[in-house]
């Protein structure tokens, strides 16, 4: 049976919705690893791994502007509707902190090759770091779990694993500007360390950024800045 003018344009939208979001998929997973090889490279001092994450970050940068202009066509050939366009709209919300958390995992790689690393103080604040990494990464993939399979019933573990890296940071940022007040000639790698910190709390707020835009996806509902945003 062959199939009609409206049929083969359904189709056709279809087949460019799924690759959109295979696309996203994709990125996603980049995203995820360059922020655990980033991490790694500056715990470890693993100036390899750190050069190959600025390196991939083109990568991320290539895919958010394929999925954009993917979106753009879809919008000009298909003009979609309903849940169909909060699909579109949600996923360039979400591509968007995708490439930032990108940019937060290649700032972090720079740290690994600067010059002025200390031993002494990684050591001396690796639990705090990495109870913050941990706390990072769990709510970056809590967040893509939420986008990939739109349960948005996950936005209440984002809220609650923003709530621990906030902590964690507030705790490892305390922490290191007591070691100066102590050690003024940890200065330059102390900041590097609080710099760290930064991206990966920075990280969590774009983690939050991507649950809220899948709760857009499903409900059609922006809870951005308002009274059911998620707040850590």
């Amino acid at each position: 049976m062959e199939l009609n003018s409206s049929q083969h344009i359904s189709q056709r939208f279809d087949q460019e919705l799924d690759e959109m979001r295979g696309r996203v998929v994709v990125m996603c997973d980049r995203v995820s690893k360059q922020l655990s090889q980033a991490v790694t490279a500056y715990m470890n001092r693993d100036e390899i791994t750190a050069d190959c994450v600025i390196q991939n970050d083109q990568e991320i940068n290539e895919l958010q502007m394929k999925v954009d202009e993917e979106c753009s066509l879809i919008i000009a050939r298909h003009q979609p509707t309903a849940s169909d366009l909060r699909l579109v709209i949600g996923v360039t919300r979400i591509i968007s902190d995708l490439e930032r958390i990108g940019d937060q995992a290649k700032k972090i790689a720079k740290k690994a090759i600067a010059h002025h690393y200390s031993p002494a103080l990684a050591q001396q604040h690796s639990a705090p770091l990495s109870e913050l990494t941990t706390e990072t990464e769990r709510a970056l993939m809590t967040a893509i779990d939420t986008f990939t399979s739109l349960e948005i019933e996950n936005r209440d573990q984002i809220a609650a694993h923003d709530r621990k890296v906030d902590r964690a940071f507030s705790a490892l940022m305390e922490a290191i500007t007591s070691t100066l007040q102590d050690n003024q000639r940890e200065i330059r790698s102390a900041i590097d360390m609080m710099w760290v910190a930064h991206s990966l709390e920075r990280i969590g707020d774009h983690s939050r950024n991507i649950c809220e835009a899948a709760v857009y996806i499903v409900r059609g509902k922006d809870i951005r800045h308002s009274e059911e945003q998620i707040e850590g």
